[in-house]
């Protein structure tokens, strides 16, 4: 028990940061990959600014994991098992919250998963070009 509570930090200081960067940049990579292909339709500038979106939403979030781990280790003191996945839980909700907040700052719909924005659906048999 004593080696659980001397280093019960360590899992936390390293494991979900380093769990967000690489969510991080599998999304980073999979809007990246969607984005190329429709390279004619965007042009090159516009991928390079839906990547600076993504890396922008990205460090955000790994930014406030780290503030997230700080305040809960700050304020709360446990050592125990349920604390430390309480201390996980609230860095990754913080961070989810930020990486959500700052997609809807930035107004971008490549690094929300869904339809936010209210793309319009096509209606069935036309193209969403034929429609404007």
């Amino acid at each position: 028990m004593w080696f659980f509570k001397k280093y019960t930090y360590i899992p936390a200081i390293l494991g979900l940061p380093l769990s967000i960067s690489i969510a991080s940049i599998v999304n980073f990579a999979w809007h990246w990959v969607d984005l190329k292909k429709h390279a004619g339709d965007f042009g090159i500038s516009e991928i390079k600014k839906s990547a600076a979106k993504i890396l922008i939403a990205s460090a955000m979030a790994v930014a406030a994991a780290y503030v997230g781990l700080y305040l809960f280790s700050r304020f709360f003191e446990t050592t125990d098992f349920f604390g430390l996945l309480f201390r996980i839980f609230f860095a990754g909700l913080l961070a989810g919250a930020t990486y959500l907040i700052t997609a809807i700052l930035l107004h971008s719909e490549e690094l929300l998963m869904f339809n936010f924005f209210g793309k319009p659906e096509p209606i069935p048999g036309e193209s969403l070009d034929d429609q404007y």
